[in-house]
């Protein structure tokens, strides 16, 4: 017995000192990333640990004041969202047009946070038991680095031809290591990779931008190659290496494990982090500098799975979007009581036991990265109502009372938040299910093309023509109905900065049987300007209304406005047109006084009907970053026009000096200096290496 015991620690310790180290250690700076490569060992359960350094890591004792960047597996190379799209083994391009890596290959990705000169190096881990192994040019890189501080860009891998449209596929790379001072985005992936398809189309700057999230079942590729209106589209992917799991389009806990779903649990500690959207707003911004399409068209499409995630972008980063399409979504991923007892939703369910293995129970409620609470952040009814004064975009979107997959109960309570915050938006509801079936609305009743980020339009509220939606018992209220959408608008909206005019109607709606829902003549509804772009009275501003039919004014009144959303209640809507006129009632033009000094930015105005804080009535200031500088201060010679006349230094006098024979004298001999002046002089000094002679305060000396 003990000679076995003997040789089974002599195994351990031979594992321990001699296991393998990765090998052809290679790293190159692209974009604000470094991408390293190497040879992997023949172990394939064993894990690689990567660390970065200013100095070189030449010794294992090193690698402790070196900065981990996380560990990533053998199948780090492999493309995992193309191998699941085409069924077979893919791996990833790390440069456009090189040859893909190989099954042979170990990649590691880490973003640049510090310019600096960066060595590093690689580890291997088996079975728990890391190798610290240090061979300089063979795990550990021998030169440094040079990296600056850029956004990352996604890598083309192919581009292939689908229903006729050229297709190019990419992927972006993120890395766990998002900030020098925050702990990884995933505790069990040092970085990891998403794909997104594009289809340009035909690259026109008129043409609008849509952003599509898949729901379950599908995939990034789906409907990349339709274009009905010449839009461009992109497809995002949010599958993980796990096939069965993803991040829902929003992002986890950094415990989250995306090799193996098995492993994972709720978790009770960390800081959610919403990654997937960091990643989304990365797509965006590269696509606005490499496609061509209006900026301010950028729309989200998305359905089941891929709902929520694009509303809650929609709703957190509004000023990136113009519009919003949604199907069969959720409004509040912490809801858990849904009157169907089977909602995959409620405590104890398939998607609530998912989420909470992903972000944690709801009772729970750990922080997240928005610096609030997770499931906070995840109640668009809650951010609405503390954000009022964020410019939301339009969101159309459509469920059903017996969608027992992502339940009923909770849209009726976003509904109410919809009117209570005068949202802009038309929520349709019917009796189908999740997919589709008992319909009754059918989606083309929705434009998301009408809309764009630099165009104001008017949030309706509390119409008159909503149907009941109930008290979230599915049993209860209309079969089918909508919240505020019976009513539109011609598209083009007049705005200055002290009127806002719409043309606002009442429409008859579409259903999926081709039949057409009638609705009267007329109704009442709020009417509130939204993304309002000129027309921006201050707080305690009377605000002026008229409504106008047929030629005729069959509405006025007045309104306090009290800033964030500009509330105008019950104004008569027609058929055949209503004329929306706003005012800002006594308005005067004040102008942004930064310094504080009495005198305003001619180029910072504002108009009110009081003075507000911060803004004075004239517009006379050239430097309002300045309080020394403005009309009523005195010029002095200083290179700067100090008092805003047009002129720098405008009392400065010329000097020349003569003497009354040779300036070169012996003493006693003396000279008389005298001095010629060009200006107006008021008094004289003269100084001997610069001070100040006593009694020479005469134009000679």
């Amino acid at each position: 017995m003990k000679r076995i015991l003997f040789l089974a620690g002599i195994m351990l310790f031979g594992n321990v000192t001699f296991s393998q180290t990765v090998t052809s250690l290679v790293g190159a700076y692209k974009n604000g990333q470094v991408f390293l490569t190497w040879t992997n060992v023949s172990n394939s359960t064993s894990l690689y640990k990567v660390y970065r350094s200013t100095t070189k890591i030449t010794s294992s004792s090193q690698l402790a004041t070196s900065e981990y960047l996380g560990q990533t597996n053998y199948h780090s190379s492999k493309d995992f969202n193309l191998s699941n799209v085409d069924g077979t083994t893919r791996y990833l391009h790390i440069d456009a047009g090189a040859a893909a890596l190989n099954s042979s290959t170990g990649l590691f990705v880490a973003t640049t946070l510090v310019n600096s000169n960066y060595y590093y190096a690689v580890t291997t881990s088996t079975g728990g038991i890391e190798n610290t192994t240090i061979t300089t040019g063979v795990n550990s890189l021998s030169n440094s680095i040079v990296e600056t501080v850029l956004k990352p860009q996604p890598v083309l891998q192919e581009t292939r031809t689908i229903n006729g449209f050229s297709i190019e596929i990419y992927t972006m790379f993120q890395s766990s290591k998002y900030a020098s001072n925050q702990p990884l985005l995933l505790n069990v992936a040092g970085f990891f990779t998403h794909d997104f398809a594009l289809n340009r189309t035909t690259n026109s700057v008129s043409n609008p931008l849509l952003i599509t999230n898949h729901g379950g079942g599908s995939t990034f590729l789906d409907d990349v190659a339709i274009s009905n209106d010449g839009q461009a589209k992109l497809n995002i992917e949010d599958w993980f290496p796990d096939s069965t799991i993803s991040s829902g389009y929003w992002g986890s806990n950094p415990a989250y494990d995306i090799y193996n779903s098995d492993n994972n649990v709720a978790p009770t500690t960390g800081v959610n982090v919403n990654y997937t959207h960091l990643l989304y707003s990365g797509v965006i911004d590269w696509a606005i500098n490499n496609v061509v399409f209006d900026t301010n068209r950028i729309s989200l499409s998305a359905t089941s799975t891929g709902s929520p995630g694009a509303f809650f972008y929609a709703i957190t980063y509004p000023t990136r979007i113009a519009a919003v399409k949604l199907s069969v979504g959720a409004y509040n991923l912490g809801f858990l009581n849904d009157y169907n007892p089977d909602c995959s939703l409620n405590t104890g369910k398939k998607n609530r036991k998912d989420g909470d293995k992903r972000l944690g129970k709801v009772e729970t409620n750990l922080d997240c990265s928005l610096g609030i609470k997770t499931y906070d952040a995840l109640n668009g009814g809650k951010v609405i109502n503390d954000n009022p004064d964020r410019e939301y975009p339009f969101i159309y979107s459509i469920n059903g009372k017996l969608d027992k997959q992502v339940g009923w109960t909770e849209k009726t309570i976003w509904y109410d938040s919809v009117n209570n915050n005068h949202f802009g938006g038309w929520f349709f509801w019917d009796s189908r299910d999740h997919n589709g079936d008992n319909g009754t609305w059918d989606t083309d009743n929705f434009d998301v093309f009408k809309y764009y980020k630099n165009r104001s339009f008017p949030a309706i509220s509390n119409c008159s023509l909503n149907e009941d939606f109930g008290n979230g018992d599915g049993n209860t209220g209309s079969a089918y109905g909508t919240l505020n959408g019976a009513v539109d608008w011609v598209n083009e909206i007049t705005e200055t900065t002290t009127s806002w005019t719409a043309k606002l109607f009442v429409r008859d709606l579409i259903k999926r049987n081709g039949l057409i829902e009638v609705y009267p003549d007329s109704c009442t509804a709020d009417v509130t300007p939204r993304r309002r772009q000129q027309f921006k009275p201050v707080a305690g501003s009377t605000i002026n209304y008229t409504v106008s039919h047929k030629g005729s004014t069959v509405q006025t009144g007045s309104v306090l406005y009290q800033g964030n959303a500009l509330v105008i209640p019950g104004l008569k809507i027609y058929k055949d047109t209503s004329v929306i006129n706003l005012t800002i009632s006594g308005s005067l033009t004040f102008f942004l006084d930064a310094d504080k000094d009495g005198y305003g930015n001619p180029a910072i105005s504002i108009q009110a009907a009081t003075q507000p804080t911060g803004y004075v009535l004239n517009n006379s200031d050239c430097n309002d970053a300045n309080a020394a500088v403005n009309p009523a201060a005195s010029d002095i010679c200083n290179g700067i026009d100090d008092n805003c006349n047009g002129i720098a230094d405008e009392n400065a006098v010329t000097v020349s000096i003569s003497s009354n024979g040779a300036t070169a004298v012996c003493a006693p001999a003396t000279i008389s200096l005298t001095s010629v002046i060009t200006g107006t002089v008021t008094s004289y000094q003269w100084l001997l290496s610069n001070v100040s002679i006593s009694g020479a305060s005469n134009n000679t000396y």
